[in-house]
């Protein structure tokens, strides 16, 4: 039995068929859905073989088996088909293998057959493997490692979607499986953020969202929001280092009519504006020490006097800020108050850097050349190669900087892609 214990000087070049059959597989909603195109496309890159199999265990019992004819046939029940003595190779940790010879055993039903297997996660692995008719010749070395690169790109594509799925219970009220009120959610990363949102939605402490310049802070805040049970009341964003120290208490707490020059009518401040909803303050750490002063006194009394008016008005607000700055270090340096600091960071919030979750690059591109073609540009699709270079690059701009190259991209590039 030939056998290929290391792939890593494997060939990488895989064909343009098998990268298009990753992306089709990435985008489905289910395993039932996404198997018969790795099977598919592995008999079409295969083909003098005439089965082709995927298998799924969970510790050691099998969660399921799929199986396709060469004429693109779904198999209803496969148990009789699969080599099981292989499979059980396979899944005790064998490097991906060839199994057969010439014809196979004398008496055996099985031909020659090419497996690979996967572990997806600590609990859930997972087989693939194509099958000539008895009688085939075995898969060579050669065959192998042109086949394995095939392998590898396929069924990368299945462990990102088996990631999406495998959750026991996706987030409630995710509008689509990959996404969470608005925040894309293929990666591990983010699929980790939309779950401590999820428990901590309907609460009304405070919360600080930390991340990076362009990682979509005020996106998670609205995802807070749309989730909760706050989702009926407003949501009022406002940037804290645009607040002026001279307006601080008409910004926040609103005046009255004629409670100072130019105040020729009633307005509300931004508590009153977002009572029983959410107060988002965007960039925290720009916020001056008077505005650091005034909230903390709204915070802790939960009660607004508009600048010029006799009595103080109560106000149900949830806060949530953000900072692309370490806000500890803020209060260590003097340059935040540590008492607010608490106050406002009860949960924290962090957000992935685009460079740490490029499993949701995908959906996150196809997002943003719909909303270009909604502009009115002639969007062109992404060729493999400009994929390639997103998905190496480091994006120190993150989200924010790829929405501005897709845009440049879409009005500068010639060609058809």
């Amino acid at each position: 039995m030939p056998e290929l214990r290391d792939g890593s000087d494997l060939p990488v070049e895989v064909t343009e068929s098998a990268t298009q059959a990753a992306f089709r597989i990435l985008h489905q909603d289910s395993l039932d859905r996404a198997v018969p195109v790795l099977l598919e496309e592995l008999l079409r890159e295969t083909v003098s073989a005439e089965y082709a199999f995927f298998v799924l265990r969970e510790g050691d019992r099998e969660r399921g088996a799929w199986g396709m004819t060469r004429n693109g046939k779904i198999l209803d029940d496969v148990s009789f088909l699969l080599n099981h003595k292989a499979l059980r190779l396979a899944f005790s940790g064998m490097a991906p293998f060839a199994s057969g010879g010439p014809g196979g055993k004398e008496g055996s039903p099985f031909g020659p057959e090419l497996f690979l297997p996967l572990e997806l996660d600590d609990l859930f692995s997972a087989v693939v493997s194509v099958r000539r008719d008895r009688g085939g010749g075995r898969f060579t070395n050669e065959e192998s490692r042109r086949l394995y690169p095939v392998f590898f790109v396929c069924l990368r594509a299945m462990e990102r979607l088996f990631m999406r799925l495998a959750v026991s219970e996706p987030p409630a009220g995710a509008s689509e499986e990959n996404e969470y009120w608005g925040l894309t959610c293929l990666s591990p990363a983010m699929r980790a953020l939309a779950g401590t949102i999820e428990r901590i939605k309907d609460k009304d402490f405070n919360v600080c969202i930390v991340g990076e310049s362009g990682t979509g802070k005020e996106l998670v805040a609205r995802a807070v929001h749309r989730a909760g049970s706050r989702r009926d009341g407003p949501f009022v964003a406002e940037s804290a280092g645009s607040i002026t120290e001279s307006l601080v208490e008409s910004e926040l707490f609103g005046h009255v009519r004629g409670a100072f020059t130019g105040a020729e009518e009633d307005k509300d401040g931004l508590f009153v504006m977002a009572s029983g909803g959410i107060l988002f303050l965007d960039e925290i750490g720009d916020m001056s020490p008077v505005l650091q002063a005034k909230l903390l006194r709204v915070i802790q009394e939960s009660m607004v006097r508009p600048v010029g008016a006799d009595k103080a008005v109560p106000v149900d607000v949830r806060i949530l800020s953000s900072t692309n700055r370490d806000p500890e270090e803020m209060v260590e340096s003097g340059a935040f108050r540590a008492d607010l600091y608490w106050r406002l960071n009860v949960v924290t919030l962090e957000v992935p850097p685009l460079r740490e979750r490029k499993e949701d690059l995908p959906h996150l591109i196809s997002h943003f050349l719909s909303e270009l073609k909604a502009e009115g540009l002639k969007v062109k699709p992404l060729s493999e190669s400009a994929f390639g270079a997103i998905e190496r690059y480091h994006w120190p701009g993150n989200i924010r900087q790829l929405k501005n190259v897709l845009r440049r991209a879409a009005m500068l590039s010639e060609g058809r892609e």
